[in-house]
Order: C-alpha cells, then structure tokens, then sequence
C-alpha cells in the first residue's frame, strides 16, 4: 500500500491464516484471503460471535436487540459522529457504506440528511426498510454505483474487508459533491485492546490499519487528511464516559488510549486533493 518492498516480514499466525506486516507502514494483512470469505455470511458468523467465548471470534454488535438495550449509548456515538461531520461538510446528504440495520441512517434522516445506503446482506436491508421505512440497496461494496452526489460518504468498518481499499476510496469519493467529505471508521492494529479478548476477526478483515498505513492509504489516493482521532469500542469518549462503575485501572487506561491516540479504534475525515 505504501509502495514497499519490504513487506514479507512474517507477523504471526492466528487460527490457520498467516499475517505480514509492511516493515515501512506498520500495515499488517492477510496476504492471501481465502475465497471462502467473500461466500460467507457475515451477520450470521457475528450472530455466532455473540454466543462465542473464542478470542477470534466475529465482533459486531449492531443488532436490533442491542441497538434497543443500549439506545442511550448509540445515540452518543451518532452525536458526536454527527457533529464532527457538520463541522467539516455542509451535511444535508449521505451515503452510507456498508449501512447494516439502518440505525445510523435513521438518526441522521430524523436531523434532516437526505440519506442512502447499501448492505450486501438482504436480511439487514429488508429489516432497515420494514422497520424505519428507509429505502436501501442489496449489493456488494465492489459493485455499488450511482450518479449522485453526496456531501459525506461514510465508511464505518468497511475498508478491513475488501480486496483493494485503495481503489474503493478512490471510486466512493466520485461520489462527492466539490466540497464532499469522507467519514472513515475502523479497527487499528496497534493501542489498547477493550476488551481484551478482542481478537483480529479473521478471516473477514484482510488489512489490519494503524493511522500511518491508513494516512499513506489515503493521501496515495488524493486525499488529504483533515481530522482524526482514536478511542476504545467506538473511536469516540461516549462509551467510557457511560461507564462510571467501570474499575478506575480500566478507565484510566482508557483515558490514557484516548489522550495519547493509541485508542484500538480508529477515525480519519479526510477531503480530495485540490
């Protein structure tokens, strides 16, 4: 990604997938991913993971059940993502990446944003629609495309799956308007682990980011970074601010992840090259 060619250093072996790791970027990846991934289902592998004590299980916990359980705490995440965006984009349209069950589309519909998205999965498409009265499009990342324009393209845990993420952001960004924005949010190889079981989630997660592979990643592809930040199960302070009753050891690590920037999450906003 970086241009290296000293990038066949062997990181380690997790389950049966080997990972490298770019000696210049700090990129770790899963050099060969296996066809099987891209045939999988991945809600049901994550509806798995929930029952799942394997430190290398699927993590994703956007599911109606917890979405409700733990309404308070998503809407904090989607406030302060909300507000960063407005900061940088006019924000009154959106492309939403990857959208699973529609909650972030949904609180942004409710503030005004006209809104699309796409999933792969029908199941979350079909639920989004039923449920919020959202329209959304089944289809692959790779093969999405449209002749809007958008003032912010969100990509959250998006990039860590597919083949060519260069590519990708290059394409996505066709999709903003002059003075458009890209909201990226992923996983980052390198700060503290919460919790600390949380594994590599292979073999869905191809590349594993840290910001220096991630800012080459963008500015290769013509765009600049405009902000960004770290922080723990989310990129931002709502979860850990919600936690009082949390050990003061687990929130002053928390604290330390997200004042140094070595948060295990990971956020860029990033705008095109002028």
């Amino acid at each position: 990604m970086c241009e290296s060619d000293d990038y066949e250093k062997f990181y380690r072996v997790i389950k049966e997938y080997a990972l490298f790791k770019c000696q210049r970027c700090g990129l770790v990846f899963l050099k060969d991913a296996p066809d099987e991934i891209f045939k999988m289902d991945f809600i049901q592998q994550a509806k798995e993971g929930l029952v799942s004590n394997h430190k290398e299980r699927v993590e994703y916990f956007s599911f109606p059940h917890l979405y409700n359980k733990y309404r308070s705490i998503f809407d904090g995440f989607f406030e302060e993502r909300f507000c960063r965006i407005k900061k940088y984009s006019s924000f009154s349209s959106m492309l939403d990446v990857g959208c699973g069950y529609g909650f972030w589309m949904k609180y942004c519909a409710d503030r005004g944003i006209e809104v699309d998205g796409f999933d792969m999965s029908r199941e979350v498409v079909d639920w989004m629609t039923e449920n919020f009265c959202l329209k959304g499009t089944v289809c692959v990342i790779e093969e999405f495309e449209t002749d809007k324009k958008y003032d912010c393209v969100v990509l959250c845990d998006i990039l860590e799956h597919v083949i060519e993420p260069g590519k990708e952001i290059r394409r996505f960004g066709k999709m903003l308007n002059e003075n458009g924005i890209m909201y990226i949010q992923l996983p980052s190889i390198i700060g503290f682990k919460f919790p600390r079981s949380q594994g590599h989630d292979l073999p869905f997660h191809i590349w594993q980011f840290n910001f220096h592979a991630l800012k080459k990643l963008i500015e290769k592809n013509g765009f600049s970074l405009m902000d960004w930040r770290t922080g723990v199960t989310g990129v931002i302070g709502v979860y850990e601010d919600n936690c009082g009753r949390a050990p003061f050891l687990k929130r002053l690590e928390w604290q330390i992840a997200r004042s140094l920037k070595i948060g295990n999450r990971l956020q860029m906003i990033i705008k095109r090259k002028v």
